[in-house]
């Protein structure tokens, strides 16, 4: 699996056929999470694309000055970007699912919180991967084409699509790993700017 876009279709194939709205609310089990993971290699694919190629559009057209300066911070150290974006992705799971549980407990609570928490992490791993490819797409597409951040969307989109075929598990590492570094970077910046005006 692949991250958000992956899960995404996933989770919804696998709600549709076990009952739809029934099994939505009700956490989802080991084995239907191996169901979610064993999504046909072309579904993966065909979601992670249309994900990262629709999300990352919007980010150009509302922010394109967020790509540049992530490109920019995560060649400057992409070593130490990956670490931050570990951290990232870890700190946002964690208040998914809290924000789930509430939400789950104070706001829906025919719900159950793992479900809500479950819908949550999609959606932020979701943006997370459609900025983290459009920034290595966009670092591919400048330093090598000489093109800008459109043709850098394209070409993330499309590496975000050969890493959802592969097998789901390391695609998962991969995926994880890629977003985290190109992420990374202007996670760093922003945690050293709060720093500074702290001090």
């Amino acid at each position: 699996m692949t991250g958000t876009s992956v899960l995404a279709a996933g989770i919804w194939g696998t709600l549709m056929t076990h009952g739809g709205t029934a099994l939505a609310l009700r956490p989802l089990q080991s084995g239907q999470f191996l169901e979610v993971m064993d999504q046909p290699s072309w579904i993966r694919s065909v979601a992670a694309f249309g994900f990262v190629f629709g999300i990352g559009a919007l980010i150009l057209v509302r922010n394109r000055t967020l790509i540049s300066d992530s490109v920019t911070a995560t060649i400057e150290r992409p070593a130490v970007a990956v670490f931050y974006g570990f951290g990232a992705h870890a700190m946002l799971g964690f208040f998914g699912y809290y924000l789930g549980d509430q939400v789950g407990q104070n706001v829906l609570p025919s719900v159950p919180g793992a479900v809500s928490g479950i819908v949550i992490a999609i959606a932020v791993a979701v943006l997370l991967g459609a900025w983290g490819f459009t920034v290595i797409g966009t670092a591919v597409s400048e330093s090598l084409l000489g093109a800008d951040a459109w043709g850098g969307l394209a070409i993330g989109s499309v590496i975000a699509a050969v890493v959802a075929f592969i097998d789901p598990f390391a695609a998962l590492a991969i995926w994880v790993l890629l977003v985290s570094m190109s992420t990374g970077g202007r996670i760093r910046w922003w945690v050293h700017a709060s720093e500074a005006e702290d001090a």
